[in-house]
């Protein structure tokens, strides 16, 4: 009888852990997918003013290059 109920318990604690698990990959699995379309979204939204931003930035920098500034003096 002792040993029934042993194997009983340890399946239901499996179960349990199976469950969590199964939950917590669901979990990560939304969230990813939250980031990915939030990200998707912010680009769509205010992707090319970034892009306008860096290219400003770069054409500044090559800029300072040409005329040898190299950094903060």
């Amino acid at each position: 009888m002792s040993s029934t109920y042993e194997d009983a318990m340890y399946d239901m604690y499996m179960e349990e852990e199976a469950r969590i698990e199964h939950e917590s990959e669901i979990i990560n699995k939304a969230i990813e997918g939250l980031s990915a379309e939030n990200i998707s979204f912010y680009l769509g939204t205010y992707g090319d003013a970034i892009e306008k931003r860096i290219k400003k930035c770069l054409d500044e920098a090559n800029i300072l290059l040409k005329i040898n500034i190299l950094g903060w003096h």
